[in-house]
């Protein structure tokens, strides 16, 4: 069920070429990205904690939000109506094209809706990590089954509660490094945590995918994305997939 990159824009009703920011407000940042038809016209971000206090100036256009914060959500939707401006909420409970067959599907974050969202009608069947402050992976099938996943601790998370929860380990900048063996305590911190995180989702990946034989695509999207998708062979890193998701929900909205 090879798919387009690109997701159906085209398939939709007449909102394709209205301007609409698609909002992710994620635990750390807010993301956004202003759309003007197909092309991305602006985008930008701002801290989760500032984000009720000094909202992000946003461009002209419906919203169309993807949150896991509650709080932050619904004081940035009371100032966004407050405006006048169509607010469109992704959550289970709207049309996805997709099969849920999550246990419970009002506790699936947002944020793993719309990655599979833009998975499945971008590229059919698949799994998309997400490396964030929590790092996520979302399965979809063939059939078009949102399988549901696993959530492990991200990188800066898990660097953290090491830091906080010792007496002695030292807080460290996280990259990628050149070996395992670390040959002082930082070095050794950042083998085991970088190095460890990629091994682990590795293991899930080969896991999932035996288990969902069809989920061969793996799209990689989040703040630490990019660093990690290098380590898993044949993953594409897709920066903006959640907002392209979010995007893709409220156009279809309502159809």
């Amino acid at each position: 069920m090879a798919r387009s990159s690109k997701l159906p824009y085209d398939q939709v009703n007449s909102k394709r070429s209205a301007p609409v920011v698609a909002v992710n407000v994620g635990n750390t940042h807010v993301r956004w990205i202003a759309f003007a038809g197909e092309e991305v016209s602006a985008q930008g971000r701002c801290s989760t904690l500032e984000a009720p206090h000094q909202p992000p100036a946003l461009p002209g256009g419906a919203i169309a939000l993807v949150s896991v914060v509650p709080e932050c959500q619904a004081a940035l939707e009371r100032i966004w109506r407050a405006e006048g401006r169509e607010v469109f909420v992704l959550h289970a409970g709207c049309d996805l094209g997709l099969k849920l067959g999550y246990e419970q599907p009002l506790r699936l974050g947002a944020d793993r809706l719309a990655n599979a969202l833009a998975l499945w009608h971008g590229y059919g069947p698949g799994i998309v990590v997400d490396a964030g402050t929590a790092t996520t992976l979302t399965v979809v099938d063939a059939e078009g089954v949102l399988r549901g996943g696993a959530i492990l601790p991200g990188l800066t998370t898990a660097r953290d509660a090491l830091w906080r929860g010792t007496a002695q380990l030292p807080q460290v900048e996280l990259e990628l490094p050149g070996t395992a063996i670390g040959p002082s305590t930082e070095a050794s911190i950042r083998a085991g945590v970088v190095l460890g995180h990629i091994g682990a989702v590795r293991y899930l990946l080969e896991r999932m995918q035996a288990e969902a034989p069809s989920a061969r695509t793996v799209l990689v999207t989040g703040g630490w994305g990019a660093l990690l998708a290098q380590e898993w062979p044949g993953a594409q890193y897709v920066p903006d997939l959640t907002l392209r998701g979010a995007r893709w929900a409220w156009l279809n909205a309502g159809r």
